[in-house]
């Protein structure tokens, strides 16, 4: 872990300069985080806009379920009831 500043170009300059390599497990779990086969976006190359993603039935069940999960439960205050 390296701290660094707030100063873009040397951030970059900073990174670039750093030769490491990830480990096979690091490097699987990157491979991972590009998704599932399939999801191809019009350019052809995997790219999926934030439209199109939006747009997808997966990306509004996700929505859907997530604001289930971080609504607020409606309290009932009324002495006397559960």
């Amino acid at each position: 872990m390296l701290p660094v500043c707030n100063n873009r170009a040397d951030v970059v300059t900073l990174l670039e300069s750093l030769d490491v390599e990830p480990e096979p497990a690091s490097r699987l779990r990157m491979v991972r985080m590009h998704g599932k086969d399939g999801l191809v976006g019009r350019d052809g190359k995997g790219t999926v806009s934030r439209q199109e993603l939006t747009g997808l039935p997966e990306w509004k069940r996700s929505r859907e379920l997530l604001a289930r999960c971080t609504a607020a439960p409606t309290l009932n205050l009324e002495a006397g009831s559960s």
